[in-house]
């Protein structure tokens, strides 16, 4: 890695305090431009694949169309965690329905949730779901005769039981249905049997793990409030003197090289890539671990300033490759930075939840969209489906490109040269902006990235080096997206 090589000289060669960076006055403005339209860019292809128009009626409320991978993720763990002794009981499990309902936004979710309301809550809690689809299916003005049969197929399961249907008829709903007949199968059953307890395995994995996940959170989280009031005060005696020496204005390497970045992530990645995988009648399955790798190609972007005739002694003096005041102390100060900000970072998380449950609501009342809900998660999607050397290629882009490659360009490259003109908290904030957007999450979700941007920011002001911020990302993206795996896989046992 650029900030560990062990060749490298332990004193590295700091620029003179408030010295242009390479490049000239033009050139910045030019970059500045191109790259505030690459971002907008690069903002309206991302939320214009979140937000994209639903197919057609006709093909939504087919029942033979996939579901929705989040309903499915959510019923799976429900019904699963329902049957765990000492959480789920016969009480508690009217509460796990509630979450899938509230998830089941198509007709076909619907469908299965009427399934899954059969095995925790009975015949009655199942019926009033089946008429209220069929209710909704009657509004529509071609209705689906594919819907309606279905309906009244699981209606005839629900109230004559699975041995009313002849072996075609539960072949047919174990193609169409998966998992979901599979639980309507096995009602009934001890949950000692194997094939009751192939369908609900995994719960107990899944409730440890949220336990776990929960307690170290929690741990972590009074931890960074400590530590927060500690950073607080010490910045108040001004104890925290800032390591990170602003360069004068004038300079455009490095806005540079942020716009290069850019681009070259928008038209490949973003637009050149998503038109191949649309171009293939069937994408392969190699297909997403092809886009990581091509990702991992752009590794070599913050090295743009070479070409620009600046010295490699000089790029990592200016953009932050250096020890600082020692690896390890570099390390440490990610690692206290990243607690102290876990407060700031639980507060963005709330008001994303707002916002998103706002969203909602806009969208249901005025718009008569019920169905509109938070839109795919592509990693989530990604963990759920791949295994393997594919997930590992995943956690490595997560936990060592997205630290080192991210924290070079966004603290390292982009936020050095808005503090030619800018102060920490401006500079900060932009960078974490433009951090943000560029992920590719809905707009109501982005407020926990920039608010991390942010984090990562004030720990280069402080530190100079960033270690310390790619320390902190590292940290940040290993941690959840750990936890993402194991409770994903529980599901999916």
């Amino acid at each position: 890695m650029i900030v560990a090589m062990p060749n490298a000289p332990t004193e590295y060669r700091r620029e003179e305090p408030r010295t242009p960076d390479p490049g000239s006055r033009t050139m910045a403005v030019v970059a500045w431009v191109v790259l505030i339209v690459l971002v907008l860019g690069t903002v309206l292809v991302n939320q214009s694949e979140l937000f994209a128009p639903a197919p057609p009626a006709e093909t939504v409320r087919e029942i033979v169309a996939p579901g929705s991978e989040e309903f499915t993720l959510v019923a799976k763990a429900m019904v699963k965690v329902a049957y765990v002794p000492g959480v789920g009981s016969a009480e508690t499990r009217t509460a796990y329905l509630g979450n899938v309902r509230d998830a089941a936004k198509k007709p076909v979710d619907q469908l299965r949730a009427a399934i899954v309301a059969w095995d925790l809550a009975g015949e009655k809690e199942a019926q009033r779901l089946l008429d209220k689809l069929q209710k909704q299916e009657a509004k529509v003005k071609e209705p689906s005769e594919v819907v309606l049969a279905e309906i009244e197929l699981v209606r005839r399961m629900v109230t004559e039981g699975t041995a009313a249907l002849s072996e075609e008829e539960k072949a047919g709903l174990k193609a169409r249905h998966g998992w979901f007949a599979d639980l309507a199968m096995t009602r009934g059953l001890k949950e000692s049997d194997p094939a009751r307890a192939a369908v609900l395995r995994g719960g107990v994995g899944i409730v440890v793990t949220v336990l776990a996940g929960m307690s170290l959170a929690g741990i972590a989280f009074v931890t960074g409030c400590v530590i927060c009031v500690l950073a607080i005060v010490g910045l108040s005696k001004r104890r925290f003197r800032p390591a990170f020496v602003p360069p004068a204005p004038g300079g455009s390497v490095f806005v540079e090289t942020v716009a290069v970045f850019v681009m070259l992530f928008l038209l490949v990645m973003k637009i050149g890539f998503t038109a191949v995988v649309a171009a293939m009648p069937e994408p392969p399955e190699w297909i997403d671990a092809a886009g990581l790798l091509a990702q991992w190609a752009l590794v070599v972007v913050p090295l743009w300033p070479l070409l620009r005739r600046v010295s490699f002694a000089d790029l990592r003096a200016r953009i932050g490759w250096h020890s600082g005041k020692g690896v390890m102390q570099e390390i440490g100060a990610g690692m206290y930075a990243y607690l102290a900000g876990l407060p700031l970072l639980a507060f963005s998380m709330a008001v994303s939840v707002v916002l998103m449950l706002v969203y909602q609501l806009i969208m249901s009342g005025l718009f008569n969209r019920p169905e509109a809900g938070p839109p795919p998660n592509r990693v989530a999607e990604m963990i759920s489906s791949v295994s393997g050397w594919k997930l590992v290629l995943l956690f490595s882009l997560a936990t060592i490109w997205a630290p080192l490659v991210e924290e070079s360009l966004f603290r390292g490259a982009l936020y050095r040269a808005l503090r030619t003109g800018m102060g920490v908290v401006w500079a900060g904030l932009f960078s974490a902006v433009v951090f943000g957007v560029m992920h590719g999450y809905a707009f109501f979700l982005l407020m926990p990235v920039i608010t991390l941007g942010f984090i990562f920011a004030l720990t280069r002001e402080w530190r100079g080096s960033l270690i310390g911020p790619m320390v902190a990302h590292g940290l940040h993206n290993a941690s959840v997206l750990t936890l993402a795996i194991i409770v994903l896989r529980a599901i999916e046992q």
